[in-house]
């Protein structure tokens, strides 16, 4: 708990010198940062609901107070985003905590700056007429595994944790958008995460609602999966270099998650900007998700969540070094 604490105020004192630093006049930034310095800021998908708080960070010029013109580069996981930032090529990223956590297996020396999802967001789901309403509805079903994500190890602690018999439903490597799988039934349902496919099936009049719903999920963090989710990561040969300079990055973007939760009509019209071809719809809900799952975390972290999520991936056999909260942490 004394950990925690110490973390929470931490996380605490960032944001509010951040804040303090933004609300400094617009002449005093052009004087202090003359020249913005070039920045790459990866998040481990591509530009969805889950990343709006840090393209709304942007926005809303919390990176350029920090004296830097940040761009924020898309990339296909996170595991691909967590060797990145173990190479260097990038010195900050997004990534699941059960990335973070294995990472240690090829050396990679992670270090978690700020927690956003204290839980996994990832979700069993499929189109509501199918008619599954909780894990017994998935005997006989073929159910979608991307097998390179890390969703496909959250998907074993799952099938362990309720002690699942593996013979009574299928799984499908899957590539590729799910949503066309669901429709032509190839699959019955597709592990992914709640504010991604299922919310932009919820809000798509041409599905057929059960139930006042289009979708069933069926949540692993509500089913036996502990740990952390969405995160912001560096190494630890970065936060020796740079740290505090990264140290208020991490808090800009959570500053950014902050406002987005606050005015997300704002957040999200600054988004549709940028990618214009996006569905509103699809945006709040997955955004309105997004917040539901921060709840109050912004940022703050500890070492009883991170044991939590090394005993997951240990309970497995999938932790072959010695990893300790206290390496996760700054």
């Amino acid at each position: 708990m004394k950990t925690k604490l110490l973390k929470q105020l931490k996380i605490g004192v960032i944001v509010i010198t951040l804040l303090g630093v933004a609300g400094c006049t617009k002449t005093e930034t052009q004087q202090s940062n003359p020249k913005l310095a070039k920045f790459e800021f990866l998040i481990d998908w591509q530009a969805e609901p889950t990343y709006i708080g840090i393209y709304y960070a942007k926005h809303l010029g919390l990176f350029k107070e920090l004296g830097l013109d940040v761009e924020i580069i898309q990339s296909w996981g996170a595991n691909q985003a967590v060797a990145s930032v173990a190479s260097g090529r990038y010195k900050i990223a997004t990534a699941s905590g059960g990335a973070t956590v294995l990472g240690y297996n090829s050396d990679a020396k992670i270090v978690s700056l700020a927690v956003l999802y204290p839980k996994i967001p990832s979700v069993v789901y499929g189109l509501a007429p199918t008619g599954v309403t909780n894990l017994a509805g998935l005997r006989g079903k073929k159910i979608g595994i991307y097998p390179s994500s890390i969703t496909a190890n959250e998907f074993q602690a799952f099938v362990a944790a309720n002690h699942l018999n593996t013979n009574e439903f299928s799984v499908v490597s899957i590539s590729g958008s799910d949503i066309p799988l669901l429709k032509s039934g190839q699959v019955d349902a597709v592990l992914n995460y709640w504010e991604m496919s299922p919310a932009a099936i919820e809000v798509d009049p041409n599905f057929t609602e059960v139930g006042g719903r289009r979708t069933f999920d069926i949540s692993l963090a509500k089913n036996g999966v502990a740990g952390y989710g969405l995160n912001i990561i560096t190494s630890r040969a970065e936060l020796v270099k740079e740290g505090d300079l990264l140290k208020k990055i991490a808090a800009a973007a959570v500053e950014g998650y902050r406002r987005a939760c606050q005015n997300p009509d704002d957040a999200i019209a600054a988004f549709l900007k940028e990618f214009p071809d996006k569905n509103s719809a699809y945006l709040h809900e997955g955004l309105n998700r997004v917040c539901s799952m921060i709840g109050t975390n912004y940022g703050t972290q500890g070492s009883e969540g991170w044991q939590e999520t090394i005993n997951v991936y240990r309970d497995l056999g999938l932790v072959k070094k010695d990893v300790k909260p206290e390496d996760l942490l700054p």
